[in-house]
């Protein structure tokens, strides 16, 4: 040992007693060192660690569902809107006078309104946009050929 030769007293260095009845009480934690019972930082904190983001991410994903549940627009339901386009095209095959078809295109017009009114809102996908106008387009072609008929 390099030490001793050359400071002669670095040999009676030894460990503190880790007795109870010690004359000098030793540190909780320079204990815990000697006796080799001291936890690493991820024996410590290693559950949090797992755990942690695990927990995070499910309060994430419950505040997001509750925001998108709070914030969600139901004025506009697209399904149902596309359920009664569908019997508009129905009624106006069974239309037997202008004015019966002249009601279903103020019907479809103001649908139509609603429509644009969510699109200016940015509350639909783009799937529900395409799909939405390309129904749209088919049944003022139809009301159009009911009028000329």
């Amino acid at each position: 040992m390099p030490l001793q030769s050359e400071y002669p007293t670095a040999r009676l260095i030894e460990a503190a007693s880790t007795d109870k009845d010690a004359a000098v009480p030793i540190h909780p934690g320079a204990a815990a060192y000697y006796d080799g019972s001291e936890k690493s930082f991820f024996e410590r904190y290693g559950d949090a660690l797992f755990y942690g983001p695990m927990l995070l991410s499910l309060v994430g994903t419950a505040a997001l569902g509750a925001y998108r549940y709070l914030t969600r627009d139901a004025s506009f339901a697209l399904a149902d809107r596309l359920m009664r386009l569908r019997t508009i095209v129905s009624e106006a095959a069974r239309a037997q006078s202008p004015d019966e078809v002249a009601t279903l295109e103020k019907e479809l017009s103001a649908m139509f309104d609603e429509l644009v009114e969510k699109l200016a809102r940015g509350g639909l996908a783009v799937s529900e946009i395409s799909t939405g106008l390309l129904v749209f387009k088919h049944v003022s072609d139809v009301l159009t050929s009911a009028v000329a008929c």
